[in-house]
């Protein structure tokens, strides 16, 4: 078994490849403590555009879209990659509130999935 710090890391970055169905990645996410003293894991465009290419394949439907980004909003253990912080925190909101935003749609992902 490995170390607590180790789990956490695995288990960070299975949510930001979603390498686990949703029910699964809950769960392991709900063992571990919420707050945490440092960034472990950091999200990149590149983890959004393959999770936005996964749905445009029909691999992943809107709400795992929508499940995924709610797991991932406001933790403190992810680190939004520095040269897109911004443009990261805006997607995420997005994604993760579509009462507020909208429901993914094939349009938008393909222009989510363009930006640089």
């Amino acid at each position: 078994m490995g170390t607590p710090s180790n789990d956490r890391e695995n288990t960070l970055n299975e949510l930001l490849n979603f390498e686990r169905r949703l029910v699964e990645l809950r769960y392991s996410l709900s063992v571990l403590e919420w707050d945490s003293e440092e960034e472990i894991v950091t999200l990149t465009l590149n983890h959004l555009k393959n999770i936005l290419n996964r749905y445009l394949e029909k691999e992943l439907s809107d709400n795992d879209i929508y499940e995924w980004a709610n797991l991932i909003e406001m933790r403190e253990d992810i680190r939004l990659d520095p040269t897109h912080e911004d443009l990261l925190k805006e997607l995420i909101f997005e994604l993760a509130n579509p009462e507020i935003n909208g429901s993914l749609t094939k349009e938008r992902s393909l222009e989510m999935r363009a930006l640089k």
